[in-house]
């Protein structure tokens, strides 16, 4: 793609009039593929290049889409507030469309609104999010009952999100119903494409189990949870370098669950393979991987300690601290909170050990940290 947008840029230099808008394609393209790397600056210049060009040639569905893009690159760099107003923009264009011609541009309106949902969200502002994704689920659902081969894909995409909106507004019971509205949607879609839906079905799965436990029916949760996992080690097999990321996540939720339930026992070999996991991916990719392998440190480092192998659990929290120091130190405030947490845990341990003097100091730098960001 590299070649592909030089030769392009080029020829744009030459008659811009002809090659302009295919440089601005290339772009996009390129973006994607950025994003998908983890390359998140360099994907941002991109897009924001070929938003230059289709704002300058007026292109307005065009422009909308890659505003659409910028959009998910900003978010993935933490600066929600230019998202919003990037994916806001793109709102206004699609709607300016769609009220002339409703047939072509409702999709795209509704993914726009799917997206505005994530950016309000991202702000706290969560029931204008709410109100973003009830309309996109609405829209959605309306086109897949005319076409549900084309469009129940992106109603399942829409309740899931319809349900982590509920959730964050307390509306719990309301949030399952979604939620589980959207796996059996993926299941249907994955007993006839199980290559495209299977990732999304166990995604949903998990999220159904995470509700479930916030309602305290916590059996019912688990063998969703297991499922997901099942899934994602299926998938692993067949595609490690898409699922093994996918599959560390259901491993450490699956610890969670039972670390959460104090049996700790049951924790410890999830952990211990979504670790191993995460090294490996890390190794290959530690812009993209580092932040997990730090999460599931962090969680070993309690479990260890809580089953009494307290200087291993020691070792595995300072480890996490450190990736989260060198993570804050990179990109200030994206993972404040998460330094924070892991330096409470790692001040909890060492006062179990009792290196006082040395808890004291993380307890210290926890509440320096936490204060610096109000």
């Amino acid at each position: 793609m590299n070649e592909a947008v030089s030769t392009y840029r080029e020829l744009a230099a030459a008659e811009p009039e002809s090659y302009l808008v295919i440089l601005a394609w290339g772009l996009n393209g390129q973006s994607n593929i950025l994003g998908n790397l983890k390359r998140n600056e360099e994907a941002l210049a991109a897009i924001e290049e070929a938003v230059g060009i289709y704002r300058t040639e007026g292109l307005q569905p065009a422009l909308g889409g890659s505003l659409n893009g910028q959009s998910n690159r900003l978010a993935r760099l933490g600066r929600h507030e230019e998202a919003l107003a990037a994916i806001e923009e793109a709102e206004g264009i699609y709607r300016d469309i769609a009220a002339e011609y409703p047939d072509g541009l409702l999709p795209d309106l509704a993914g726009i609104l799917n997206n505005k949902s994530f950016r309000l969200a991202s702000l706290g502002r969560n029931e204008e999010a709410l109100a973003a994704i009830e309309e996109a689920a609405g829209i959605y659902r309306d086109l897949a009952l005319a076409q549900p081969d084309a469009y129940l894909p992106g109603a399942a995409s829409a309740f899931e999100n319809l349900s982590n909106r509920l959730t964050a507004l307390g509306r719990r019971e309301e949030a399952l119903a979604a939620v589980e509205l959207s796996a059996v949607t993926y299941r249907d879609l994955a007993a006839v494409h199980p290559d495209a839906y299977l990732s999304e079905t166990a995604h949903a799965l998990i999220r159904q189990s995470d509700i479930l436990e916030k309602l305290e029916r916590y059996e019912e949760a688990l063998p969703f949870i297991e499922e997901a996992v099942r899934i994602y080690r299926e998938l692993a097999v067949a595609h490690p370098e898409t699922f093994l990321g996918p599959l560390a996540m259901s491993l450490n939720h699956k610890a969670v669950y039972f670390a959460e339930r104090h049996q700790e026992k049951e924790a410890l070999a999830p952990l211990e393979e979504a670790v191993a996991i995460r090294r490996d991916l890390v190794a290959a990719s530690p812009e993209a991987f580092l932040p997990d392998l730090a999460a599931s440190l962090n969680d070993y480092g309690i479990c260890l300690t809580s089953l009494g192998r307290r200087k291993a659990g020691l070792a595995a929290s300072e480890e996490s601290v450190g990736i989260y120091r060198k993570l804050e130190a990179e990109r200030p405030g994206l993972f404040r909170q998460d330094l924070v947490a892991a330096l409470s845990n790692h001040a909890r341990i060492l006062g179990i050990l009792g290196k006082k003097v040395r808890a004291r100091a993380a307890w210290a730098e926890a509440s320096k940290i936490m204060m610096a960001g109000k």
